[in-house]
């Protein structure tokens, strides 16, 4: 359904002259991938809209996108896959957020994940392998994000808005967690690269 939604976006924009037949490919999978990920993710918000938790969803959305955009970690095999899981994470990390009491215990979780995503940042995915500029580049960034959202974790909860913080909490401990089932993967290439050159 995408690929045929998509297809023709770009036979419009050929015909409006917007693009080149030559170009059609390219536009085409950048049409795609818009649409996949703006579907769910405009889906949650509106969900959200409806229920009456636009602003903690939006923020939620936006924690979870500031910690995974540059840290890495986990990725599905297949587009479908990557819709599946992202929306389970989304609800999951939602219906969390709701039930979730900011305290001792939610601090201690935040500060350990968000040191999690700054030792671990970045782990690139079998996809999209990451060469030694950008892993440096995406080290500070990730690094860089999840200092200030720890520091807003800090300011809100210090301010009294826990609702708020709950949310930081909840984005900055799904980023450590897409980072964290990636270690076993980390460990088992180490130890073959080890073996090939022993």
């Amino acid at each position: 359904m995408l690929s045929y939604v998509s297809r023709h976006i770009v036979d419009w924009l050929i015909l409006k002259k917007a693009v080149e037949e030559e170009d059609r490919e390219l536009y085409e999978y950048a049409a795609y991938n818009l649409m996949f990920t703006s579907i769910p993710l405009g889906a949650f918000l509106i969900v959200c809209g409806i229920i009456g938790y636009f602003v903690k969803g939006l923020l939620l959305l936006t924690v979870l996108l500031a910690v995974r955009r540059y840290s890495g970690g986990f990725h599905a095999k297949t587009p479908f896959g990557c819709m599946c899981i992202s929306s389970a994470v989304l609800a999951i990390c939602f219906v969390y957020s709701t039930i979730v009491q900011n305290g001792l215990f939610v601090g201690i979780v935040t500060a350990v994940s968000a040191a999690g995503v700054f030792i671990l940042s970045p782990i690139d995915s079998e996809n999209r392998r990451l060469d030694m500029e950008e892993k440096r580049r995406y080290r500070l960034l990730a690094r860089r994000n999840v200092c200030v959202l720890f520091l807003l974790y800090i300011l809100c909860t210090i301010a009294g808005y826990h609702s708020f913080a709950v949310c930081l909490s909840i984005g900055t401990t799904a980023g450590a967690l897409a980072l964290i089932v990636c270690i076993p993967r980390l460990l088992k290439q180490k130890t073959i690269k080890k073996y090939h050159y022993t």
